[in-house]
């Protein structure tokens, strides 16, 4: 998603489109997919009208966060293990990427919301995804903003049901092993926020 023009706010279906390939969202007028790199001229003017947020879908929570800090003496194996033994999650969507590789949909609760805890849940879905070639996650913070994907995308959605929409989009995984693009973007309070970090893999 970019910023509206003198804003600095992030429009949802106005600016933005679906990548075909990896189905995460890229700008309308893209010639090339920034997270899949598939070139994406011949589809644009096939379909030049196509403006909705498809890639990007949220649903769903149920986490636990385990408190112990295990043993931090453990080699990096270890690490990817506690890693998924701290993090956990409710998977509500999940669809295979036409190139190999697993797209899906995940929901965690505001309170995890933190440097470490985030780190922690990149940690888990780099380990999950490491035997796919392509990976495709987003994490939302509320259900009832996984609730609005419907009326998000048709377009049908209010204003203040939009800024919720995107208040709760706190998370995006994107992995290509054939382009060598591995990357976890966070936005801490919420896509439109100013607080985020992007972690190269």
């Amino acid at each position: 998603m970019f910023p509206a023009s003198g804003k600095g706010k992030y429009m949802v279906s106005k600016n933005t489109k679906t990548c075909p390939h990896c189905k995460m969202e890229i700008p309308r007028g893209a010639t090339k997919c920034p997270h899949c790199q598939s070139d994406l001229r011949s589809w644009f003017l096939r379909h030049y009208i196509v403006t909705i947020l498809g890639a990007i879908f949220f649903v769903g929570t149920i986490i636990s966060v385990a408190s112990d800090n295990a043993d931090r003496s453990g080699r990096g194996e270890n690490k990817q293990e506690l890693a998924q033994s701290q993090v956990s999650y409710e998977t509500v969507t999940q669809w295979d990427i036409p190139n190999g590789g697993k797209g899906k949909i995940i929901v965690i609760p505001e309170n995890y919301l933190n440097e470490t805890g985030m780190l922690a849940l990149g940690e888990t879905l780099k380990s999950e995804a490491v035997n796919d070639r392509n990976a495709s996650i987003t994490v939302f913070s509320d259900r009832k903003a996984a609730d609005l994907r419907d009326k998000v995308i048709s377009e049908k959605a209010t204003s203040s049901e939009e800024e919720f929409y995107l208040d709760h989009l706190v998370a995006s995984y994107s992995k290509n092993a054939n382009t060598g693009f591995h990357v976890f973007e966070i936005w801490f309070d919420g896509i439109n926020g100013s607080d985020s970090k992007k972690i190269e893999y």
